[in-house]
This record gives structure tokens, C-alpha cells and sequence, in this order.
């Protein structure tokens, strides 16, 4: 509750925070309404089917062909490299007015591009590392999928679908994905201000302070996670595509604001917290 009242505050005081994610919001919502990924789809249609469990197969032994591995990998490689340089220049100056913002330090416009020649590198690392960690993991994930898909597909087959052999193990997979996922935004998003705050070895300074407060820490993404998941959904789930596009825009400009103020509310938090025991 604290957060939400100190967050609302930064942002009433330093409305800027939520213009600018705004303007990254219009055009993450923009490229949802020109979807590209729906034309590229169509590339794979032949090898969807009317069973999810099959298409997921298939699509997994095509994936895991030993001529399509090293294009797979150098894709993910290349993806991450870009990624995380535009990710660089998109909020490595936005962060450092939170930062500031967030230490009762007077923001000017000029702290903007002091933020991007300062700490753009540093940022654009993490943001690789992110993408490089996430994207590998959705690489493997089929290789976790698949075993559970195929006995749980065997099991109907062979009239023996208890909750033991279908209900259980797809519970049980499913929860190792999420984990892992959150797992690697927990460690992300202390890891960012870190970069604000020490000068030097900040990365490694910034794993430090997150054990500190790991599980708390883990509890709360875990909640913007949930809201991320479930206004997404709920959003995407109208099949109205400009009202969708507005809402999303609306939507993310708010959440793109509050996580921004969280990472740096929670990472000042524990510094205090330190330095008085």
C-alpha cells in the first residue's frame, strides 16, 4: 500500500514518468493492431492440426532439427543483441529521471540525455541478458513440453487418463515454466537500479541487495506478472482491435509507469533497510 501511495506521488510530482510511458505504450499498442506475427503464422500453417498436443509435437521436431539448431541460436543471439540496444535507448534516460525521482533529486530534461550517455551501455547489457536468458528459455521449453504432452496424449489413448498421468503432470510442468520465468524477472529488476546507484561493479552490487529481500521481492513481480497476464487477457479477449489497441495503450501506460517506480522504490527500500542494521 505504501508503494502505491509513494509511486502515485512520484508520478503526480514528475508527470513526465507517465508521459513517456505512454508514448512507449502508443507504439506497442499501434504494432498490435498491425499484428505481424498473425502473416507469419500462415507460414506454419501446415503444421497446425485440430489437436494442440500434436501441433506442439510437430512444431517441436522442426524446431530441433540439427540444420535449423544454429540459425535458431544465432537468431535468438542476434534478437537479444538488438533488443537490448533499443532497450538501451529507450530507458536508459527514463530511468535515470525515476532514479531521481525516487531520491528526491531535482529532474531536468537535460538528466534525460545525461542518463542515455551515462548509463546506456550498462543498461543495454542487462536488457541483453534478459532477452539472450528468456528467449533461450523459450527455446528449451519444448524439450520439457513435449515428454509431458506425449505421455499425457498416451495415456488417453490407452484409456488410462487418471489426474495422475494427464491432470498432475501438466500441473507440475506448468509450474517449473512459471517459475523459471519469474525467476528471471526477479532477478532483472533489481538488477536495473542497481545501475543508478553504484558507480562501480553495479551488476554485482545489485545481486547483493537482491538477496536480501529475494522472496519478497519474488512475491511482488509475481503480482505484476499477474496483473500484466490478466489485463492483457482480458484486453485481447474483446476481438474488437481498435477498442483493444486503445485499452492496451491506456493500460500500459499506467503499468509501464508503476513497475519502472517500483524497481527503484523497492531497490531504495532495501538500501535503507541495510544501512540501519
Amino acid at each position: 500500500m505504501n508503494f502505491f501511495k509513494s509511486a502515485i506521488t512520484v508520478i503526480l510530482k514528475k508527470p513526465f514518468i507517465f508521459v513517456y510511458a505512454a508514448i512507449i505504450s502508443f507504439f506497442i499498442a499501434l504494432i498490435g493492431l498491425f499484428n505481424p506475427f498473425s502473416s507469419l503464422l500462415k507460414l506454419y500453417s501446415n503444421f497446425i492440426t485440430d489437436s494442440v498436443t500434436d501441433t506442439i509435437v510437430i512444431l517441436s521436431k522442426e524446431v530441433y532439427k540439427i540444420g535449423v539448431i544454429p540459425y535458431a541460436v544465432l537468431m535468438i543471439i542476434l534478437f537479444s543483441v538488438i533488443s537490448g540496444i533499443l532497450a538501451g535507448i529507450i530507458y536508459s534516460g527514463y530511468f535515470n529521471l525515476v532514479f531521481k525521482s525516487i531520491k528526491k533529486i531535482k529532474a531536468f530534461k537535460k538528466d534525460f540525455i545525461e542518463g542515455i550517455k551515462k548509463h546506456f551501455v550498462r543498461v543495454s547489457y542487462v536488457f541483453f541478458e534478459f532477452y539472450l536468458s528468456f528467449f533461450a528459455f523459450l527455446f528449451v521449453m519444448p524439450l520439457v513440453i513435449v515428454p509431458s504432452v506425449v505421455i499425457a496424449k498416451k495415456a488417453v489413448e490407452n484409456g488410462n487418463s487418471n489426474f495422475l498421468n494427464t491432470g498432475l503432470l501438466s500441473l507440475v510442468t506448468g509450474f517449473v515454466l512459471v517459475f523459471i520465468t519469474l525467476l528471471l524477472l526477479v532477478n532483472f529488476v533489481l538488477r536495473i537500479p542497481g545501475i543508478y546507484y553504484f558507480d562501480k561493479k553495479p551488476i554485482e552490487k545489485a545481486k547483493l541487495v537482491l538477496t536480501t529481500r529475494y522472496w519478497s521481492v519474488f512475491g511482488k513481480v509475481t503480482l505484476f506478472v499477474i496483473a500484466l497476464a490478466m489485463g492483457e487477457y482480458l484486453i485481447f479477449s474483446l476481438n474488437m482491435p481498435v477498442l483493444e489497441a486503445i485499452l492496451n495503450f491506456i493500460f500500459l501506460s499506467v503499468y509501464i509507469s508503476l513497475i519502472s517506480v517500483y524497481m527503484f522504490y523497492e531497490f531504495s527500500t532495501v538500501l535503507e533497510t541495510l544501512k540501519k542494521n
